[in-house]
Parts: structure tokens; sequence; C-alpha cells
């Protein structure tokens, strides 16, 4: 029921959206006829019958005049939307040179690449509706993982994009991870152990919502990702991707603040 009142609140905003752009274009044709048609056939009229003031000058003259200054503000009405324009194109280049691209890549590893890792390495441990963050790995962890009762792997984001990408939120299953930065081709590993209790029957999903800015932090991108943990006939695990939503798309800033 939820989704569907987000749905009529998203068409009714679009449905309004469209009304106002109807009446902005019919309000322009309107003043259009009046100034090309409506105004020459009232100066003419006004000739046609008898004036009680009389002018030195003809219908003619005034038609003449009156399309010089018409004239006049269309060719300014023209330089001021060549500028916009051009202005616009300037804002549109400058984002494509410095727009971020963060590529986000899973990378499966064993129990020995697990207890390799020193004690200043960061792990994100997956449990039962809990996230945390450990510095210690223990024996006992890697004994799982050994024994398939467990999973690791390695979670790679690599800024591929043509800009530095800035005040890089991520979001694991509702867990905010700090800030940081990546300048261009620098990358940010996030290793991730998956407890036993993580898993049921028909295993479990893990989410990543990334959020970023480009270096003039005047654009704000978010990409979603969605992974799917499976048991395979109890004897190992692996990590189905399901879902690589919709990519890069563009946000404003209130939903990059909002957590």
């Amino acid at each position: 029921m939820k989704k569907k009142k987000n749905s009529d609140g998203f068409f009714e905003k679009a449905g309004k959206l469209n009304i106002r752009k109807l009446i902005l274009n019919l309000f322009i044709i309107l003043l259009a006829l009046i100034l090309l048609v409506g105004v020459p056939i009232f100066i003419n009229e006004l000739y046609k019958s008898e004036p009680k003031y009389v002018t030195r000058w003809e219908a003619s003259d005034v038609l003449a005049y009156y399309s010089t200054i018409l004239g006049a503000l269309a060719t300014i009405f023209a330089v001021v939307i060549t500028i916009l324009y051009t202005e616009r194109s300037k804002r549109i280049d400058r984002i494509q040179q410095i727009k971020p691209l963060i590529d986000c890549r899973i990378e499966p590893m064993s129990a020995d690449d697990f207890k390799l890792h020193g004690l200043d390495d960061q792990v994100i441990v997956l449990d039962f509706m809990n996230v945390n963050i450990v510095r210690k790995i223990e024996k006992s962890m890697v004994d799982q993982v050994r024994k398939n009762k467990a999973y690791y792997f390695e979670y790679r984001l690599t800024n591929v994009g043509a800009g530095n990408a800035l005040l890089i939120k991520i979001n694991i299953n509702g867990y905010n991870y700090r800030e940081f930065n990546l300048l261009v081709n620098q990358s940010e590993i996030f290793r991730f152990y998956v407890a036993p209790s993580y898993y049921d029957e028909e295993g479990n999903t893990i989410s990543f919502r990334i959020k970023y800015l480009n270096m003039d932090q005047s654009q704000y991108y978010q990409q979603d990702e969605f992974f799917h943990l499976q048991k395979y006939q109890n004897k190992s695990m692996f990590i189905n991707v399901t879902d690589r939503v919709l990519g890069q798309k563009t946000i404003s800033k209130p939903e990059y603040l909002k957590s």
C-alpha cells in the first residue's frame, strides 16, 4: 500500500508539471500572436477611422517603427538565449570532464588470504541482524571459513571516472561506514567476514549504497548494489550478484544528506 501511495504521488507531481508546461506554452503562443498579428491590425484599424488626434505620420510609418522595435527585441532575446545556452553547455562539459565513477568488484578469498591480514586491517563482520567492525582476526573465524561455515570476501571500489570522488558515503545493510575520498584510479578495499548466523536456508542479501560528490561539489551521485549469499549443497558458499541496479544516477543534495 505504501509503494502505491508513493507511485500515485509521483504521477500526480508529473501531471502538475505537464499542466504548467502546457499553460506556459499556450501563454507564449498567445503573446506571439498578439505582438505579431494583433498589434499591427490594431494600428491599422486606428488609422482607418476618423482620427480625433491628428499625427504627422501615417499608419505605414507606425508599422515600420513597430517592426523595427520588434526586430530589435527579437535580436536581444536571441542573443540572451544564445548566451544562456553557451553557459549551460560549458557547465555540462565541465561536469563531464570531472565526473567520477565508482567501479565495484567482489573478490572471493580463501581462509589463507583471510588469516594473512594484520591487526591493523579492519574487517566488517556480517552477523545475524548486525554489522560490526573488528580489527583482530580470531582463529575461530579462520576455521569457520576453512570449513565453509562462514564466508570471506573483499569488496573493491575503484574510481574509474574522469575526476576525484569526494565525501564517499557507504551504507552496508543500514550500517553507515566512515566517509572517505577516492582520487582517479585509486581504490579502497572492504574486507567482509560473513558469520554462519547470517545465513538461512534460502540465503541472505547484502545491500550496498554508495553516495559521493564530484571535485567541484556541484553534483551528487548514487550507486546501489545487491548481492545474494547462498549455500551450495551445504558444502560451499558463493556470492551471486543478483542485481547491479541502474548504475550511477544523479541525486539532489537532500538525497545525499539523507542517511
